[in-house]
């Protein structure tokens, strides 16, 4: 049985880099697209690298949208640290990110990837600036799962 090819966008803190390993090791991940969430993007898009980097996979990661489109931004340090990952030595990073572009790697990404599923676990403003570029996306995908929900808020 073929693994699905599965891109994922995140904000990594805990809950996805344990989410990422998996899915490293069970899905051919073809890419990993980062968001501003439970802690900034610059945290967010080091975790993902050194997850990659830890799972031994050439993983090509996009940074994403650095702030939500119109809600101010909150983020969950309290809950995951001020890197996202605890106190979770996080290894130096021996790469660096394949582009600024989250949006522009999503799209090309479902244009050529057969049966694509796109997973979000975190804040859905890069999909939302995906869909913004081209409404036809979801058309694209093979699939498409949201982790979601919020505790303490609207």
């Amino acid at each position: 049985m073929s693994r699905p090819s599965m891109l994922i966008d995140c904000d990594p803190g805990l809950d996805d880099a344990i989410a990422l390993l998996a899915a490293a090791h069970l899905t051919d991940l073809v890419g990993i697209t980062t968001v501003n969430g439970n802690v900034g993007i610059e945290h967010t898009t080091h975790n993902a690298l050194a997850v990659t980097q830890v799972s031994g996979r050439d993983i090509p990661v996009h940074r994403g949208a650095a702030r939500p489109l119109i809600a101010p931004t909150i983020d969950a340090a309290y809950v995951h640290g001020p890197t996202g990952l605890g106190s979770v030595d996080i290894p130096e990073l021996d790469r660096d990110i394949d582009s600024d572009d989250a949006v522009g790697f999503i799209l090309d990404t479902a244009r050529s990837v057969d049966d694509l599923q796109l997973v979000a676990v975190g804040p859905l403003t890069n999909i939302a600036l995906a869909l913004r570029r081209d409404p036809s996306l979801p058309s694209q995908l093979g699939g498409f799962t949201i982790m979601g929900g919020g505790a303490h808020v609207g």
